[in-house]
């Protein structure tokens, strides 16, 4: 899973709530023995302000090894802000899209194949001047509607990973029995009246806002931040893309024990789990 997008933020109308980091799911069928696997985990993006044009994009995770094409998961699009002129209205694209701002469309999710997210929602330009939210590895980003600010798309679930060993590990996000990855942002709004700014994605998508709080993606979730909106007199910054993270799962059997950047490490029935929270190796 990829880094998360910020979440725009601007005064005086609602910005997007950022898109998820790509998450992408696959099997490495055959690999040579005393591989050298690297894991590079993306951050997330940085939160817009009335001082930019817009927020910043999460950075890609890849897996690399001399003995397999490299796998990239995507970062997520960064939520718009709308500026004085037009400019820099719509969502920025990326694993999933991040939401559009004053009437313009969402980013563009990778749809692949394989898919690593999904778009994010369009702004409106109504009551609150909604913004949309960020796209998720599972649905869409919702668009903003009559001063109700778009919702971020929900994440995909795993089975990579029990939800008991993703708790013990704080990655992913757990709704019942189901674990969550890569939720967008919701979608910020303006505050002059009666709004309610969008609800953040299953998957550690951050809610929007319509005051001066930002709020961030979860942590190693890949999840998009919350897009912003505040009065003239407030500074509106958006919140803070998730940080991704990368998990390997194989036979414990065939686990050599080698690794670095310190991964968790969890044993679920005859496999092994390794848990990339940050930068690492692992040879085979």
């Amino acid at each position: 899973v990829a880094g998360g997008g910020g979440g725009g933020g601007r005064r005086d109308t609602g910005s997007g709530g950022g898109g998820a980091g790509g998450l992408l799911q696959s099997t490495i069928t055959s690999i040579a023995t005393g591989d050298t696997l690297t894991i590079s985990v993306g951050a997330g993006g940085a939160g817009g302000n009335s001082n930019v044009s817009h927020a910043s994009p999460g950075t890609d995770s890849y897996i690399s090894g001399t003995s397999i094409t490299t796998i990239t998961a995507n970062g997520g699009g960064y939520g718009a802000s709308y500026i004085p002129g037009g400019v820099d209205k719509t969502g920025g694209n990326g694993g999933s899209g991040g939401g559009g701002s004053y009437g313009d469309g969402g980013g563009t999710g990778t749809a692949g194949p394989p898919r690593q997210g999904y778009d994010g929602g369009s702004g409106n330009t109504g009551t609150g001047q909604p913004a949309g939210g960020g796209g998720g590895a599972g649905a869409a980003g919702g668009n903003g509607a009559n001063a109700t600010g778009g919702s971020g798309g929900n994440g995909a679930t795993t089975t990579i990973i029990s939800t008991s060993n993703a708790t013990s590990s704080s990655v992913g996000e757990v709704s019942g029995s189901l674990l969550y990855f890569a939720g967008g942002g919701g979608g910020g709004v303006y505050p002059n009246v009666s709004v309610t700014a969008g609800t953040g994605g299953l998957g550690g998508g951050a809610d929007g806002t319509y005051n001066a709080t930002s709020n961030n993606g979860a942590t190693n979730t890949g999840g998009g931040a919350g897009g912003n909106g505040a009065s003239p007199a407030s500074e509106a910054n958006g919140g803070t893309g998730g940080s991704g993270v990368c998990i390997l799962r194989m036979p414990t059997a065939s686990y050599s024990g080698t690794t670095t950047g310190s991964p968790d490490v969890y044993t679920e029935g005859s496999d092994t789990v390794l848990v990339y929270k940050s930068g690492g190796t692992y040879t085979t």
